[in-house]
């Protein structure tokens, strides 16, 4: 019931969130707002909860303190919520002719960006009842974390937070949290490069990745870690001896498509439903799942679970 926003990764609120106190605290406040420390550490007696505990959470404004009561920062989302987006979006779907829209992984990535830009998240958390649905929905893959190097921003997707994917970037934020959180699906990476410094390796595959780009040619028999990973990861592809690409450069795809009326009619139609309390990054949440899910249902777009989009960085 508790979610990251996934565009920022923070080592303190992972930490924090892992912490055996962190759920009970959560759960009791979800439906105990306003309540004392003494409250809170008597409804969970089983658990030891430190004020410097309470301090850290407040500071990192995941709970907020007033006047000695304690609370959460934000509304949560419910199952009800998402059902009224649903269904509205579905509804909204049915007078849409979509065969316009290719079935293709450029043109993916391309929506993606674009929902991803019209629908900022701007707020740090979100809170959503315990609901095996709603549970589903909130964790699919549809935000994008960009990392750069001296050549391409890299893209990648992934989901909310503190849950991770098997990508190159959950890879570098999760070297920075505490060893005994680190996850095991990243020891064979850890194995292969160890701590290595991100700006070295992305100044490495940026020049490997501008070769492939110009048509060149690089062999997979020499030994290359880092290649390899690529690999390894799904962003290269091994064909017939030689490295290839298997990523989309956002440069090369089709600009001309334009997505802001269709997304400006969604907004104005969400504004326009009643007995909706929350927050506008709240609402632009749903409205991404909403949307993803629908298409990637209906076989109008593909569903990214590793892909990754280079841009160059010369074009910004």
């Amino acid at each position: 019931m508790f979610l990251l926003n996934p565009t920022s990764f923070s080592k303190q609120a992972v930490e924090a969130s892992a912490d055996p106190c962190f759920f009970p605290i959560i759960s009791y406040l979800s439906t105990h707002p306003k309540v004392t420390l003494r409250d809170i550490k008597r409804q969970n007696p089983t658990i030891s909860i430190s004020d410097q505990y309470m301090e850290a959470l407040v500071a990192l404004k995941i709970i907020e303190r007033h006047h000695g009561l304690y609370q959460l920062t934000k509304t949560k989302i419910r199952p009800e919520d998402f059902d009224l987006f649903n269904l509205t979006l579905k509804e909204f779907f049915s007078h849409q002719d979509l065969t316009k829209w290719e079935y293709n992984q450029v043109f993916t990535s391309q929506f993606l960006v674009a929902l991803n830009e019209m629908f900022p998240l701007e707020d740090t958390y979100f809170y959503f009842e315990n609901n095996d649905t709603l549970n589903y929905h909130l964790n699919l893959p549809i935000h994008l974390s960009r990392l750069s190097g001296n050549e391409y921003h890299w893209t990648v997707v992934r989901k909310s937070m503190p849950e991770f994917q098997e990508t190159i970037s959950d890879y570098f934020n999760y070297l920075q949290i505490s060893e005994h959180l680190f996850p095991k699906e990243f020891l064979k990476t850890y194995t292969d490069i160890g701590d290595v410094n991100p700006s070295f390796f992305f100044s490495y595959i940026d020049r490997k990745i501008r070769r492939l780009n110009k048509g060149r040619t690089i062999g997979s028999d020499k030994t290359d870690i880092f290649l390899s990973l690529m690999a390894d990861y799904s962003y290269l592809k091994i064909e017939a001896g030689q490295y290839q690409p298997n990523y989309i450069l956002e440069d090369n795809a089709c600009q001309s498509l334009d997505f802001s009326v269709f997304f400006s009619e969604i907004k104005k139609l969400i504004r326009g439903l009643d007995n909706i309390n929350l927050s506008s990054s709240d609402q632009n949440f749903l409205l991404k799942i909403c949307i993803y899910e629908y298409l990637v249902e209906n076989n109008i777009i593909e569903s990214l679970n590793t892909t990754l989009i280079l841009k160059s960085v010369t074009t910004d």
